[in-house]
């Protein structure tokens, strides 16, 4: 049984993560502000799980929250302000929860020693690019300041692995879709607009030539991958 903190635990992706990892019998702290996530989401586990309300980007308030806390085994990253609008509108502010949280979790990552920090990024760092399909040997494009942010979170893991001997793993996510997505509100996912569209009897919306592709993948999936990187024995930082 590993101890493990979950930034962001209450999110889309966090809560789909903590009940696979509370069936691996792990010991969980959720780690959110719920500013995006609910506890609702965390129904199924709550009585199995602990949660530290705090904003991950404070820095001040993290380290007073773990100052007895003891070590961890890993800390999963997932605590953001997703969407490419809304980094467009609210640069600022993203810009506050994606980079400055990043920083501020590996450093609680360092600070409580973990064995390994899984960060979740995302494949629009690769941005606009000749050849498909993508490959991680891609040099990183980024087209907006969601992308950029993301961008930085990865040299931030790279940097901190490299100076501190931290264990890093960044995961570009495609996409992702399944139960306990956002369905309402300005920042839905496109796959949310059109099941609602479908669900209506209505065409689907598409933008440009409809000759475009575009990946998906199944939150499922992303959770197999997360819990995969935890137990590799090696990764290359």
């Amino acid at each position: 049984m590993s101890k493990i903190i979950v930034t962001g635990g209450a999110g889309f992706i966090g809560s789909n993560l903590i009940k696979s990892l509370v069936d691996l019998q792990h010991e969980i702290y959720v780690l959110d502000n719920f500013s995006g996530g609910t506890r609702d989401s965390l129904d199924q586990v709550l009585q199995k799980i602990k949660i530290i309300e705090c904003d991950i980007s404070q820095y001040d308030e993290v380290m007073e929250k773990f100052k007895d806390f003891g070590n961890i085994d890993f800390i999963y990253h997932l605590a953001a302000l997703p969407r490419i609008g809304r980094s467009i509108e609210f640069p600022v502010e993203t810009h506050q929860a994606n980079v400055t949280g990043t920083l501020v979790a590996l450093e609680l990552a360092k600070k409580l020693k973990a064995k390994k920090f899984l960060y979740a990024s995302s494949s629009s760092v690769y941005g606009e690019q000749e050849k498909l399909p993508l490959s991680e040997d891609f040099i990183p494009n980024p087209q907006n300041p969601y992308a950029v942010q993301k961008l930085i979170g990865e040299l931030y893991c790279k940097n901190w692995a490299q100076v501190f001997d931290l264990n890093c793993i960044a995961f570009r996510f495609f996409n992702v879709y399944g139960p306990g997505m956002k369905t309402e509100g300005a920042y839905k996912l496109v796959f949310s607009v059109w099941l609602e569209q479908i669900q209506k009897g209505e065409p689907l919306t598409i933008f440009g030539d409809g000759e475009q592709t575009r990946d998906f993948t199944h939150v499922l999936d992303i959770i197999s991958g997360l819990i995969a990187g935890m137990e590799l024995k090696e990764s290359n930082n």
